[in-house]
């Protein structure tokens, strides 16, 4: 992370985390392996793909559109790989300016977080955490069951402030995306590598939207022009019941867990 925040202090642009390394801090239980995806301004987009390489530090590579669902959408956004390093978290950086994502820095209402990393999946906006499932989320409510929320080694320095969008904002952000897919069918073929969609449906299933409490929280937050296909999203999920694993319904003795705990 040392080598490109050079090229986006605080006085410029923030740092701002979209994709599934966002949605780790907004309760998505998601994975964003090796890639960091980055909010940029427009304006800014250009000079700051610029300065990354000419630290020679960064090659431009391709898209890895399998990563994407297959996204073709996504071919568009400039990705740096970081040539010092082998491959792991957050070694390529992909810069998403404000007209590709469909969200204004601006408008983001930013919310702050510790790291560009969620070492365990939590919820920062404790605003929605209107029910039991999100309430545990929270980063306080993790670190007291005793899960790690921060890595190890964290990623940035202290004067490095890094945020990710408000959870409706990205929404919108997003469901904008999908209905550009509808508005220009003829590049989106077929039914497949919809990863706004995959976005949505893990925002109502991880962010459980389908109760009262945060539906009614989230409806007004939405843009206008969103909440209708909202809602129908809402109201088409189903939720699967939840399976209480019990070592017994596993089939595990009492002498096969203590071998299991002595041997960890």
């Amino acid at each position: 992370m040392t080598a490109f925040t050079p090229f986006l202090k605080p006085t410029t642009t923030p740092i701002i985390l979209v994709e599934d390394g966002a949605m780790r801090w907004m309760g998505l239980r998601l994975c964003p392996e090796e890639n960091l995806d980055l909010l940029v301004r427009n304006s800014q987009a250009d000079s700051i793909l610029t300065g990354l390489l000419a630290t020679g530090c960064f090659e431009r590579v391709d898209q890895e559109i399998g990563y994407r669902f297959g996204d073709a959408y996504t071919k568009q956004i400039p990705r740096l790989c970081d040539m010092r390093c082998d491959p792991g978290f957050f070694t390529c950086v992909s810069l998403w300016p404000e007209a590709i994502y469909m969200l204004e820095v601006e408008a983001a209402e930013l919310v702050a977080v510790k790291d560009i990393h969620a070492w365990n999946v939590n919820l920062a906006e404790k605003r929605f955490a209107t029910v039991p499932e999100t309430a545990y989320l929270t980063a306080p409510a993790r670190i007291q069951e005793g899960t790690r929320v921060l890595p190890w080694i964290m990623s940035s320095s202290t004067d490095v402030p890094i945020f990710v969008p408000s959870i409706p904002k990205i929404c919108d952000a997003v469901l904008d995306q999908l209905r550009y897919r509808t508005t220009h069918a003829e590049d989106f073929p077929g039914n497949r590598n919809n990863r706004p969609a995959y976005h949505l449906s893990n925002f109502v299933r991880y962010v459980y939207l389908e109760r009262p409490s945060q539906r009614g929280l989230l409806l007004p937050l939405w843009a206008e022009r969103n909440r209708a296909e909202m809602e129908q999203r809402v109201n088409a999920f189903k939720r699967k019941p939840t399976l209480a694993m019990t070592k017994e319904s596993m089939g595990i003795t009492a002498a096969q867990s203590r071998l299991k705990t002595d041997s960890y």
